[in-house]
């Protein structure tokens, strides 16, 4: 009697033992829990995953960008000029502080010999016109190439600022030594004997 009670006792065992672990492999299936077998009895507090960007703050380094002129790696940067200069900012100048202009006085003219040069002119002229330039207004200004007539000569006088008496002679005489005067200073050009022009502004 007692064998039969030991090995009912045994065949119990062995089917709790069965039924616990058929119910453990098998009870994803019927409960649809994928959590762990065992779980602890009291729930450890879970700390949350630390945040990259405010538990561990990187502090930017400064960015050195390459100049014209460094050497890069064992090579020079070249030097390249800007392709669009009409988009760079326009820097405007300072304006410079004028200089209050300084009138140089004008050069004196300077005297003339025009005695020979005149005589070289006259040598040159035919013999039977018998020219005396150096009493002659007529005689002079044909060797300077300038009108003489009557008429011309009273624009020169009055050009000249003659205010004596009105008698051609008194008026020839005034004039002829206005006209040295003129060729001596260089104030009045003797012309150019190639041209046989003058450009002397009388009028």
């Amino acid at each position: 009697m007692k064998n039969n009670s030991n090995w009912l006792w045994g065949c119990v065992g062995f089917a709790l033992a069965l039924t616990l672990l058929l119910f453990g492999t098998f009870r994803e299936s019927f409960t649809g829990d994928k959590s762990p077998r065992l779980k602890p009895s009291v729930s450890a507090p879970v700390n949350p995953a630390p945040d990259p960007v405010t538990s561990n703050p990187v502090t930017p380094n400064p960015v050195k960008y390459p100049e014209k002129g460094d050497v890069l790696a064992g090579v020079e940067i070249p030097v390249i000029d800007d392709p669009f200069p009409e988009l760079d900012p326009v820097v405007e100048a300072e304006p410079k502080a004028s200089k209050p202009k300084v009138s140089k006085p004008k050069a004196a003219p300077t005297s003339v010999d025009y005695a020979p040069i005149l005589a070289e002119r006259q040598r040159k002229m035919p013999r039977w016109l018998y020219m005396d330039w150096r009493t002659s207004i007529v005689d002079l200004l044909k060797l300077t190439f300038l009108p003489n007539h009557r008429s011309e000569r009273e624009i020169m006088a009055d050009h000249l600022g003659y205010d004596g008496p009105q008698g051609q002679y008194e008026k020839n005489v005034w004039l002829h030594r206005q006209m040295r005067k003129g060729f001596e200073k260089g104030e009045i050009p003797l012309g150019d004997e190639k041209t046989k022009t003058n450009d002397w502004k009388y009028k």
